[in-house]
């Protein structure tokens, strides 16, 4: 548009020069002011001129402006034709335009239409929604009735079951009922079926805020201290009961704030072992100190310190007649402490170490209670545990039992690992125990009156190695693991170690376990122990001794090695020991 209003101005300023020219050329001039200059007499007009160069090169110039002006002209048609084509196209868009108002107020209408239809149908829904919602209110109604007359039954159940257990105070039940099936199998040897029942009921509780005890009632002779086990036999005469625990502790909270604990009585473990030393079927009975410091450091967790007494065999002895004085009145037992640490290895790895010493006193006591035949004759038979006794014992001229030709002092270090595997089901757990007796020596007394030599004892030393992979706390959950054991000799005292054991000690063995938690409180467990006698011609048998575990029907091959004393070369027979247990937990 700008340059069309400049064309318009340069064609009016054009065609004034053009006009102003033509004037020119044609001779005349602009009329004068005739009022002034008119003259009263007219004079005649003067003959016509002819024009001078420089009139004619101004027509020239006239010219060549009509020239330019015609193209101007031209130019103004050519932009007439665009503006119209222009309005043209305006007027298509514009049209267009009232098209697409058009359309969106029909589809405006019909939004709104089917808007009032939808309005009407949440109006629908909202009275189906009322109605809903006030029988919901009714079954509520009658639920809430429901409840509280149930709330009411178990509060009166549990009125009347606090009235039947109120003499029992804080105590509560537990325990378990197993069933195993066990069979020998030995080359050389009749295979053994048998089968067996364990019963165990424990009543424990809070006495105090401070003191919590209870007992333990456990099936199992009376003389076995390693096993709560009832062989089904004997002529269906009734099963042995007796008490397997019965203890109490003390927690002080105000004065040590719980870092101490106190406990006497028979009671289960207060230190960290494993089979390899202690039976878990044994109870030891005395007295105990633990003291427990935990901490917030991301790797050291914690640091406890038990100690303990545990008496085995109280001698009153004898006073003499004349002076008073009593003799021979030296107690027999354990002492011994622990020191237990925890450390957190990353988010992985929970470690464990465990150093303890347990000193035993005056030992030969448990020797001539194992044997039957005792130097102190009432002693004999008054211990079970693993028969037939593998240490080494003394005997004096009677062939009876004396004591152990070794001195027990044992330093036993446990290792535990856990592994969290990121499966909450898989676990993995790995125990290695290594346990040496400190004190082993070898007294040399054989058929004599009194010793007659001592000399050094280098079987002192037992190693056990496992591997659990799993766990069983829910239904369904799954265990399984490997164990090896190695004990020589004199390692431990063996009417106390584990009594699944193909011998008490001088022995190399295997274990194979799987478990598999069926429901919340049963599980069932298969076994295998595979294992035999390391040195069938140990010359120290004493009363004992690796030959008596060689199946009859090999040492019976006339001059065989394991016919003819001392037995050298002799091997024992593995013994594969199998069992099959369904366990109820209560």
């Amino acid at each position: 548009m700008r340059r069309v209003l400049m064309c318009v101005v340069v064609l009016v300023l054009l065609a004034g020069a053009a006009a102003a020219q033509a004037q020119v050329a044609s001779g005349k001039s602009p009329a004068p002011n005739t009022a002034r200059n008119t003259p009263k007499a007219t004079k005649p007009a003067p003959a016509a001129v002819k024009p001078t160069a420089d009139e004619k090169d101004k027509t020239d110039k006239t010219a060549e402006v009509m020239a330019e002006l015609q193209q101007l002209r031209q130019l103004l048609m050519d932009q007439n034709r665009e503006m119209e084509a222009q309005r043209a196209l305006l007027a298509e868009q514009q049209r267009k335009m009232q098209a697409l108002e058009k359309q969106v107020a029909e589809q405006s209408a019909t939004t709104a239409s089917a808007g009032e239809k939808a309005e009407a149908a949440r109006a629908e829904d909202v009275k189906l929604l009322e109605g809903q919602l006030e029988a919901v209110a009714d079954s509520q109604k009658d639920l809430g009735e429901r409840v509280n007359k149930t709330t009411t039954d178990l509060a009166t159940a549990q009125r009347n079951a606090d009235g039947r257990f109120r003499q029992l105070g804080n105590f509560r039940f537990s325990g378990d009922l197993r069933f195993r099936y066990e069979p020998f199998i030995q080359d050389g040897q009749t295979t053994r079926q048998r089968q067996r029942i364990r019963a165990r009921l424990t009543l424990q509780g809070n006495i105090t805020d401070t003191l919590f005890g209870g007992v333990t009632f456990a099936t199992g002779s009376l003389d076995d201290p390693i096993s709560t086990n009832q062989t089904i036999t004997g002529f269906f005469n009734r099963k042995q009961v007796g008490f397997d625990r019965a203890w109490i502790q003390w927690t002080p909270k105000e004065v040590l704030r719980s870092h101490a604990t106190f406990g006497v009585g028979k009671f289960s473990y207060p230190w960290i072992r494993t089979a390899l030393t202690f039976d878990n079927d044994l109870n030891p009975e005395g007295m105990y100190t633990r003291l427990n410091w935990d901490f917030k450091n991301p790797v050291f967790k914690g640091v406890s310190l038990v100690a303990f007494h545990l008496p085995f065999f109280e001698r009153g002895g004898s006073t003499s007649a004349t002076t008073g004085v009593r003799a021979d009145a030296y107690d027999a037992f354990i002492a011994g402490a622990q020191l237990q640490t925890r450390w957190k290895l990353g988010d992985r790895f929970t470690l464990g170490t465990n150093i303890a010493a347990l000193n035993f006193r005056n030992p030969d006591f448990i020797a001539q209670a194992q044997s039957t035949n005792a130097a102190t004759a009432s002693l004999t038979n008054n211990v079970t545990g693993n028969q037939p006794i593998t240490n080494c014992v003394r005997t004096n001229a009677s062939s009876q039992v004396v004591g152990y030709c070794s001195r027990f002092l044992y330093v036993n270090w446990v290792t535990t690992l856990a592994v969290n595997t990121g499966h909450a089901r898989w676990p993995v757990n790995v125990t290695f125990d290594f346990n040496n007796n400190t004190r082993a020596t070898r007294i040399i007394q054989t058929g004599t009156a009194a010793p007659t030599g001592q000399v050094d004892n280098p079987e002192r030393s037992a190693y056990w190695a496992e591997v659990q992979f799993g766990r069983l706390s829910e239904r369904k959950d799954i265990q399984f693991g490997y164990t090896f054991a190695r004990l020589e000799r004199d390692a431990v005292i063996t009417a106390f170690n584990e009594s699944d054991f193909r011998a008490g000690s001088n022995l190399s063995q295997n274990r194979f376990n799987f478990n598999y938690r069926w429901f919340n409180n049963v599980t069932l467990n298969y076994t295998l122990w595979v294992g035999h006698v390391v040195n069938a011609a140990d010359p120290f048998t004493g009363t004992g001794g690796g030959i008596s575990f060689v199946p009859g029907g090999k040492r019976a091959v006339t001059g065989s090695s394991c016919n003819v004393s001392p037995f050298n070369g002799c091997k024992d027979n593995s013994l594969k020991r199998m069992q099959f247990d369904f366990i109820y937990n209560f």
